[in-house]
């Protein structure tokens, strides 16, 4: 009796350790993150204008992560850091955030991040958003994953437009 629920026991955990059980992916930290959550920028020279759909991204990317996680860009016109908007005529292209810091200290020094406004799905406001969220997410030093999160490349833009959970948790991880 005690060889049979032994086997019995052994098979159990077999198809425990092998069956598929889908997990969310977690974040996935930078190797950078701010001194603080409050981080200065300024509009680069083809976002000098309000009222595009490029900067009201840029906007709106910015109350989302503030509301999200207290994270707050403020503009100044001395910061080197940049947010503006570069055009290639791509439908798969959609933002790019370049982050410069400091080995040592991890700390970053510099960003620069631009919305393709070559890209025809960018024109409607949600996806424009979805865009710079994840772009500012980059910056404030989450990288991207698979999961539920505007750092998914994968996404669907026209629908998920702000921070998610996992996004969050990332945040509070590294702030």
């Amino acid at each position: 009796m005690s060889i049979k629920r032994t086997c019995i026991a052994l098979c159990l955990i077999i198809v425990c350790l092998f069956s598929s059980v889908n997990i969310a992916e977690a974040y996935v930290k930078e190797a950078w993150r701010f001194l603080s959550k409050s981080v200065n920028f300024k509009w680069g020279d083809r976002l000098t204008i309000s009222g595009s759909t490029i900067r009201n991204g840029w906007e709106s990317a910015n109350a989302a992560w503030k509301s999200a996680s207290s994270f707050n860009f403020t503009v100044s016109s001395s910061s080197s850091n940049i947010l503006n908007s570069w055009f290639e005529s791509s439908t798969t292209k959609y933002g790019r955030m370049t982050t410069t810091y400091n080995t040592s200290t991890k700390r970053v020094v510099k960003f620069v991040g631009e919305m393709n406004a070559g890209n025809s799905n960018i024109s409607k406001t949600n996806v424009a958003k979805s865009v710079g969220v994840h772009e500012l997410g980059h910056a404030i030093g989450i990288g991207h994953n698979s999961g539920t999160s505007i750092m998914n490349s994968g996404r669907d833009r026209t629908k998920m437009h702000v921070p998610q959970t996992d996004d969050k948790n990332g945040v509070n991880a590294i702030y």
